[in-house]
């Protein structure tokens, strides 16, 4: 019998650390750390001003709004793999779950969910959201490992067992039956991200694609994988994942605009990792939103003058190897890559900058298309 997922309370990061047997009906040997002092975002405070777009009743009503925006979370960290485990995904989907809890979000999360069970509270989700009526901002995150197969991308559950081509479709699930039905609701905004590229346990020889193919996103919605189509990122070795953590602290950043966090989230994970993992993404949010509206007290912004204009204006060849594949990464652009390898074809970034450039020139195909 399947055990429902329910809304969980606070604190979060505990829960994702060790509910897994009130979640699947697994106990789990050996939960999660959790999250000590000093080891991430998740230790920031909430800022004193509410979170973008939260208003109370009597604010609704002196606007005559029939419907305040509702923000609603689907939050999963699969970790336990039978085939070799993701040490970091319970821990960063709770981080994720914290986060978006500050920001005015009702979230639904869980950990180690087998196929049936995320199918189920997948579709459990979807209908607490259409409840919530079309002034509704969705965001979803899931945590563990992910394949491409053929033309279509696929989230794997914990239980799955793929030693065969044939396994993939079967075991798995395909991401296109996740976005698709949100999709179909016509949201004010939607928000996927799938922190699933990694070097997977799975040996189905031939077969195979590391990491996500391109894909677009839909009408109000951004897309986003922790490493671009055709990738894969090195497992986190602390206790968070570098996307985790640079998602957990771009989503608390107040005033910034989905598109402007996510380039904040590839440019802080590139740098990070030298280059090894870049996140990508793709946005057609049409909507005003803001995770958290800038305020009194808001930090300021980090970055000098100086540093804004190298990595948008500077011309590239004109940077340091390591600030030019930022500029470049920051730009994200076809031209921006291609400068980055003109000026710099020998250096080991070149590869990652080709990578990327091939990933743009798609999409802009797609986009023509």
């Amino acid at each position: 019998m399947r055990v429902p997922v329910t809304v969980l309370a606070l604190p979060l990061l505990a829960i994702f650390a060790a509910a897994g047997a009130e979640v699947t009906g697994r106990a789990r040997a050996e939960p999660s750390p959790a999250v000590n002092a000093g080891q991430g975002p998740a230790d920031r405070q909430a800022p004193a001003d509410r979170p973008a777009g939260a208003r109370s009743p009597g604010d609704a009503a002196a606007k005559g709004d029939v419907s305040p925006e509702k923000r609603i979370a689907f939050v999963v960290g699969d970790e336990a793999y039978a085939a070799g485990a993701l040490p970091t995904a319970a821990n960063d989907a709770g981080l994720v779950a914290q986060t978006l809890q500050a920001g005015g979000f009702e979230v639904i999360g869980a950990r180690d969910l087998d196929g049936e069970t995320l199918r189920q509270s997948y579709a459990d989700f979807l209908k607490r959201v259409t409840d919530a009526g079309p002034n509704t901002v969705a965001f979803i995150y899931l945590s563990g490992y992910g394949l491409q197969y053929g033309d279509s991308n696929y989230y794997v559950p914990i239980g799955a067992v793929v030693s065969g081509a044939t396994d993939i479709p079967v075991q798995s699930v395909r991401l296109s039956d996740l976005t698709g039905p949100l999709a179909a609701l016509k949201l004010k905004a939607s928000f996927t991200v799938f922190d699933a590229a990694y070097k997977a346990p799975f040996v189905v020889e031939g077969t195979t694609v590391g990491g996500f193919s391109l894909v677009d996103a839909t009408p109000n919605s951004l897309i986003a994988f922790n490493a671009a189509p055709g990738t894969v990122a090195p497992v986190g070795k602390g206790n968070f994942g570098l996307y985790a953590l640079a998602l957990a602290a771009a989503l608390r950043d107040p005033g910034q605009a989905p598109e402007q966090l996510f380039d904040r989230v590839r440019l802080r994970v590139s740098t990070d990792s030298q280059g090894a993992e870049v996140p990508w993404d793709a946005s057609r949010v049409d909507a005003s939103f803001r995770f958290f509206e800038a305020g009194k007290g808001a930090p300021a912004p980090t970055a000098t003058a100086a540093e804004v204009v190298a990595l948008t204006e500077t011309p590239i060849g004109e940077l340091p190897v390591k600030q030019a594949f930022s500029a470049a990464v920051a730009r994200d652009s076809v031209g921006a890559y291609e400068q980055f390898g003109k000026a710099y074809p020998s250096d080991p970034l070149a590869k990652r900058a080709r990578v990327m450039l091939a990933v743009r020139r798609e999409a802009v195909t797609w986009r023509r298309a």
